[in-house]
């Protein structure tokens, strides 16, 4: 039983909706979400990809680890569960599955939030060796930076 304070939140698709929304009710859409697919003995260690982005000269910093706020600089332990992770484009959430990682954002984000959430979705799976699950399927890194407009000088 839920009372009117919460707020359960279920996923259909790739749309995140609350109990009162359905998929014909836009207005009630919570946030877009992908996921980026790993071979099963990988751990997706957040160390490796803001080294990933620190050699691009990309900055993002940590918003919260785990439900609980950090430093921008503070690194999550190997096993995190979910991530807030900031750019100067917009902040993304990423939430640990048993096969991959999943990235949420605003549903109805655009412009440069929505190029931060294809940024974090892409480098994932570059650092990872990863595939972007998307609406047409199952993407490389490589297949991916070339559908969407990534910051100008990020893709070496």
């Amino acid at each position: 039983m839920v009372s009117g304070d919460e707020c359960v939140v279920r996923e259909v698709g790739r749309v995140l909706l609350t109990p009162h929304s359905s998929p014909l009710t836009p207005e009630f859409v919570m946030g877009m979400d992908r996921k980026v697919t790993f071979p099963a003995e990988t751990v997706p260690a957040w160390g490796r990809v803001a080294e990933f982005f620190a050699a691009r000269q990309f900055p993002v910093k940590m918003m919260m680890i785990d439900g609980a706020l950090s430093f921008p600089d503070e690194q999550p332990p190997d096993h995190w569960h979910e991530l807030r992770v900031g750019t100067a484009l917009g902040m993304v959430t990423l939430r640990r599955e048993a096969d991959g990682v999943r990235l949420v954002t605003w549903g109805n984000a655009e412009g440069p939030l929505r190029q931060a959430w294809d940024v974090l979705t892409w480098a994932l799976a570059e650092v990872f060796d990863g595939l972007i699950q998307d609406g047409e399927g199952a993407l490389s890194a490589a297949e991916f930076v070339r559908k969407v407009e990534l910051p100008e000088g990020l893709v070496s």
